[in-house]
């Protein structure tokens, strides 16, 4: 198994019905970065793109040191995308958009909507610096390109002022935006009138049916976006539904579970496998009929030179609860299970089995305590036998499954408690995604190793191919892919989110051995909504609240 999965702190069996797949695993959108206000509370930041200020030649030196002083202004309300890799995409854009039309600039129409398309924004904004009457005149606009309103939009003259002092004073441009309604000019004009309309309804219908009457209309790139982001949710959302039900399925692992899960997902991604566990279960279940025929014929009668040695399993009993016995026959059954499934018969699987039986014991009193059902009983003839522990483990279940319905029905999850637990996760998820590669490496000389080969220029993956030891990743040089810093352990978490861009760390020692880590990208996360994850965090804190009961049980039965 490789170090990406054994390096998460949160294993898929403790995930409920696809839950942590659905905040960690899952690729988020984009979103708006959040910042904290002066008496720490947190809001969210739009993201803008800021195209290249547009100045004379004579301040074309002073570009870098007006946008800069622009942007500190901005951040105080958006999350500012500019400089180079702003203006590299407006020239490819341009370059694109004058090949396919002839035009010899680029309008507000199409490359405009292309650059904020690009950046995965809604707002845009320009600014420009021109001298004027022994001073300069400064200007900003910012417009919603989606919605198609101007949100914000101011001029300030700065008489007398060198080209210092406007630097300084470019900073006052950005004030609080307006509440900006859509343009009623749009009357005027029908494919605007459209989009407003559009926007209203804001579905994948609506934008489509703009793009039949518009298909290469100035708002056509925004109704193709908006129509992917919309179908790219339902795939995420179906995806996230398939995941919730196998995850259901096979917690129980019966032929009804996988054949449920079958009936509703038959294209679903785990089809192929559910097809295969019904099959499996079908044939152990054949297997122990022909078992239980035979066990159930009448013994031989011995002959002068047999003998019967009656089983330690006969009598002996691995603990009682409450006074009942719980027979060592129960507890080898189990153990033979666990050990043809490829489990290693160890004092560790004995002491999980035996404590698994005394809570099962534990609960099924406890049911027909609360009259959910009528107490165990088997022939005493199939006492202490293979086909009467079957018997009794099929009523253990029926009773079991009575005391979680009959406990969830009067102990429901209160919407403050969902409240709380959603807040709680948001807040364990954090707002960042890290895409990250490693070098695994097995002392800590080794690391040091690696770690001056690459900063004598030696590339990262093919050090990570050649000397990785996470059999996971060393084949993709190293990458663990996209994934948030409680998804590692802490030591491993930790150092990533120290890291910059295309940094490579010092070696990080974990469990697992020595690291080298290199950070490729970072991104923002997009947390599910409240409405979208409730069903998955009812199931949670009720299983929570369960096991709580369980475990309030056992401490008050007497075990002996």
């Amino acid at each position: 198994m490789g170090v990406r999965r054994n390096l998460k702190r949160i294993s898929a069996a403790s995930c409920l019905a696809g839950l942590c797949l659905f905040f960690l695993a899952i690729p988020f959108a984009l979103a708006a970065k959040p910042v904290k206000t002066a008496k720490g509370q947190q809001v969210q930041k739009e993201r803008l793109v800021l195209m290249p200020l547009r100045l004379g030649e004579t301040d074309k030196n002073l570009q870098g040191a007006m946008e800069t002083a622009l942007v500190e202004g901005l951040q105080r309300q958006y999350e500012v995308l500019s400089g180079e890799q702003v203006a590299r995409k407006a020239r490819e854009i341009f370059q694109k958009e004058s090949r396919n039309t002839a035009k010899k600039e680029c309008d507000e129409t199409r490359c405009l909507q292309g650059i904020t398309e690009a950046f995965n924004s809604e707002l845009l904004a320009i600014a420009s610096v021109t001298k004027q009457d022994g001073g300069y005149f400064l200007a900003l606009s910012i417009r919603n390109l989606y919605d198609n309103i101007d949100v914000y939009s101011k001029s300030l003259p700065c008489r007398g002022c060198d080209s210092f002092q406007a630097v300084e004073k470019i900073k006052e441009l950005v004030g609080t935006p307006a509440v900006a309604e859509p343009d009623t000019s749009s009357a005027k004009d029908p494919e605007s009138a459209l989009w407003n309309e559009v926007q209203k309804g804001n579905t994948i219908e609506d934008y489509e049916a703009y793009l039949a009457q518009y298909a290469k209309g100035k708002f056509a790139i925004l109704a193709k976006s908006r129509i992917k982001k919309f179908q790219d949710q339902a795939a995420s959302n179906r995806a996230q539904q398939d995941q919730a039900a196998w995850e259901s399925a096979n917690g129980v692992a019966t032929e009804i579970s996988y054949q449920e899960y079958l009936n509703n997902n038959p294209n679903g991604q785990y089809a192929s496998l559910a097809q295969a566990r019904i099959a499996k279960l079908k044939r152990e279940a054949a297997q122990a009929r022909q078992r239980q025929d035979v066990e159930a014929r009448p013994a031989p009668a011995p002959t002068q030179s047999q003998s019967y040695v009656a089983s330690a399993s006969d009598s002996k009993a691995i603990a009682t609860v409450n006074g009942v016995a719980i027979p060592q026959l129960r507890m080898d059954l189990r153990i033979k299970a666990a050990v043809e499934q490829g489990q290693k018969d160890a004092p560790e699987l004995r002491k999980a089995i035996r404590d698994d039986l005394i809570k099962l014991e534990v609960i099924v009193q406890e049911a027909v305590k609360l009259k959910l059902g009528p107490p165990i009983e088997v022939s005493k003839s199939l006492i202490n036998t293979p086909v009467g522990e079957q018997n009794i483990f099929a009523q253990q279940s029926a009773l079991v499954g009575a005391f979680v319905q009959n406990y969830t029905q009067n102990h429901p999850v209160t919407e403050g408690a969902l409240q709380q637990e959603y807040e709680n996760l948001k807040n364990r998820v954090g707002n960042q995604e890290y895409k990250v590669a490693h070098i695994l490496l097995a002392s800590e000389n080794e690391a040091i190793s690696i770690a001056k080969k690459l900063k004598q220029g030696q590339r990262f993956d093919k050090l990570a191919k050649e000397k990785s030891k996470d059999p996971g990743s060393s084949d993709q040089g190293g990458d663990l892919g996209w994934a948030n810093p409680n998804n590692f352990v802490q030591p491993f978490g930790d150092a990533i989110q120290t890291l910059a861009k295309g940094e490579i760390s010092a070696p990080v020692q974990t469990q697992y051995g020595w690291h080298i880590i290199k950070l490729e990208d970072t991104r923002e996360l997009k947390v599910p909504s409240y409405a979208e994850v409730k069903p998955n965090l009812e199931k949670r804190l009720q299983q929570q609240a369960i096991q709580e009961a369980i475990k309030s049980l056992r401490a008050n039965a007497r075990i002996e």
